[in-house]
């Protein structure tokens, strides 16, 4: 089964948790991952934008793409998707927009950290170390205690 880690901005993330908003949606100019790439049963993990955890995930209960009416899809769902009229005006040049429906919606009980260094808000197929949150944190002080001793070793001028 293909994961998918979405990532969104707050209060959207919460929305999602609290059973406010049922439906994830991305309407974009171009066309861009999740159009064409999520499918029923899919796992779904979310992340707040930002240097933040992976803090919860979801089963998608079903799917849909368009590609024609999307201010008025969206008007359509508003409520499902917790969106204002500014966001529907802002989406009116949208040529893909893609309606998820969530299932098994559920909050981490150990979030875990995830970083990514590019501009993407959707992750298809995504890959977590298979290590758990203790291990993250003590790889990281690991990885930083072997940069700092290089460090000093260049501060010093001994090179090895």
């Amino acid at each position: 089964m293909i994961s998918h880690l979405s990532i969104l901005r707050q209060p959207w993330l919460s929305y999602i948790y609290d059973g406010t908003k049922p439906i994830e949606s991305r309407a974009n100019l171009v066309k861009c991952p999740p159009f064409g790439k999520i499918h029923k049963d899919e796992r779904l993990y979310f992340k707040q934008s930002g240097n933040f955890p992976v803090t919860g995930t979801a089963l998608v209960k079903d799917r849909k793409y368009f590609t024609e009416n999307i201010p008025e899809t969206l008007r359509t769902y508003q409520d499902q998707i917790a969106i204002d009229d500014a966001y529907i005006e802002s989406k009116k040049d949208a040529k893909y927009l893609t309606l998820i429906w969530l299932t098994n919606v559920e909050s981490l009980r150990e979030p875990f950290p995830f970083v990514k260094h590019d501009q993407r808000a959707w992750i298809v197929d995504v890959q977590f170390k298979s290590y758990s949150p203790l291990e993250y944190i003590q790889n990281t002080n690991q990885e930083r205690k072997q940069k700092e001793t290089l460090f000093d070793r260049i501060i010093r001028g001994q090179s090895k």
